[in-house]
């Protein structure tokens, strides 16, 4: 390949931003992006590309119109595509379509040294960039502080003024003035004329009478960053401090449980059909939470039937969702805490969703023997978690999610395919693999119980 490479990335698990979509076709949203590696469709040429991408990461090269996407090496792309959108391309070297594009890796022993991708280019540190990231609790603390006192709610229906916010929320109306101000600097607000209204674009996303609201996860953000403020004394000691120890209030758990399902009700049904959960007569999903996979299972699957197991609070949430969805007939609730309960038998399928990081191994194979016992002979279990690389630094998601582990949990974290397939075979399922690879928390691994 000649000095000059280019610059051009493309990644599995792709997410694109608005700026970008118009290169692609509609297929691929520009809001969750498509895991894929194969053909883009109609990006300046009437014919398809096909490129290959094998990393995610963030920069600013500004490629492809997109100030979101770092650069990487195009195995195969078109001239009119490279000369319309980035003529850097044109000098990438056009590598042989391969057979299996999902096993493409810069790391394949089948590749010629000349024709081997080259490296990531990492990302590359100035004074400003650090700094910028240091100071980025700023912005996120702001948001988080109007999250809790509920402003984009208060300001949706009608404008009002800094005095009118402060006096209904009962705060101090300078620092209030201060805050509302922020936000409008960060155009999460609007402001004419001394009063303030929530835009419409925000309303959508952060007040609690929104269905689509982020508002959940936001609320949830602002519970762990309590935890997070710890950190360093959580380097220094390994152990959390009393004060992050709390349990949640009824508040709390509620927010958590809706975080959930804010965060899967854009991917969820993707994600079932990649399970691929076949003809199951019953499903029994292990800490539901909102349900928002077991409604997505009932409808991939019929003919099935479903347990929600999860603690009675939460089984409160779940019905409610389940009845909305229209399969609540169709599931049956056992309410219990998997740590220490049993689980109901009589299952074929068992789905753990984003469980095990937040236990410790050991915690882990106790939780897969209780399945393995639900399970009748032969019975599936599908896991969806991080699944990290051996060095444990890939996903990027993953690692930085074990450090939320670190600083809310005894003993929780991101495990690698191999931690996982020790676990579940100690616990005494076999055939174990991982059929997923996923950058979000959406990588998937199946193991089955024998039969007898």
């Amino acid at each position: 390949m000649p000095d000059e490479r280019p610059s051009v990335l493309i990644f599995q698990d792709l997410r694109f931003c608005q700026e970008s979509a118009p290169l692609w076709s509609t297929q691929f949203s520009p809001t969750n992006g498509m895991e894929t590696t194969g053909y883009m469709p109609q990006a300046a040429s009437k014919r398809p590309a096909l490129f290959t991408v094998y990393e995610q990461d963030i920069c600013r090269t500004n490629c492809l119109g997109c100030g979101h996407l770092q650069a990487l090496t195009v195995l195969e792309a078109l001239p009119e595509f490279c000369e319309s959108h980035d003529r850097r391309i044109d000098r990438a070297r056009r590598l042989p379509r391969p057979t299996n594009a999902d096993m493409l890796r810069p790391d394949r022993d089948d590749w010629k040294e000349s024709d081997r991708p080259m490296a990531i280019e990492r990302k590359r540190w100035d004074a400003l960039s650090i700094l910028n990231l240091a100071r980025g609790f700023q912005e996120s603390r702001i948001l988080l502080t109007a999250v809790e006192l509920d402003v984009f709610s208060r300001l949706s229906e009608k404008a009002k003024s800094a005095t009118d916010v402060a006096r209904q929320v009962r705060t101090n109306e300078r620092a209030m003035t201060k805050l509302l101000d922020a936000l409008t600097a960060m155009d999460l607000l609007t402001k004419r004329q001394g009063v303030y209204s929530t835009p419409a674009s925000v309303r959508a996303l952060l007040t609690s009478d929104s269905r689509q609201s982020v508002l959940p996860m936001a609320l949830h953000s602002a519970f762990v960053w309590r935890s997070w403020d710890h950190l360093t004394d959580v380097v220094r000691t390994g152990k959390r401090s009393s004060t992050q120890t709390r349990q949640r209030d009824k508040k709390d758990l509620e927010s958590f449980i809706h975080a959930m399902r804010v965060i899967a009700s854009p991917r969820v049904v993707a994600q079932v059909k990649a399970m691929r959960p076949g003809k199951p007569k019953r499903i029994l999903d292990v800490g539901a939470g909102p349900a928002t996979y077991t409604i997505a299972l009932l409808n991939e699957c019929p003919g099935a039937r479903a347990t929600v197991f999860d603690l009675p609070p939460v089984i409160a949430i779940a019905r409610k969702e389940l009845r909305q969805a229209g399969v609540l007939s169709r599931v049956s609730f056992v309410a219990g805490d998997f740590y220490t309960d049993s689980l109901p038998e009589g299952h074929d399928l068992a789905l753990l969703s984003a469980i095990i990081h937040q236990n410790s191994r050991k915690e882990n194979v106790e939780l897969y023997r209780r399945i393995r016992d639900a399970l009748v002979p032969g019975g599936r279990l599908i896991i969806r978690d991080h699944v990290m690389d051996p060095a444990r630094i890939r996903p990027r998601a993953g690692a930085l999610f074990a450090i939320n582990m670190l600083v809310n949990t005894e003993g929780g974290d991101t495990y690698t395919f191999r931690e996982i397939r020790e676990d579940l075979e100690s616990a005494g399922f076999s055939t174990v693999r991982q059929t997923r690879k996923g950058e979000m928390m959406d990588s998937l691994v199946k193991a089955r119980k024998p039969k007898e």
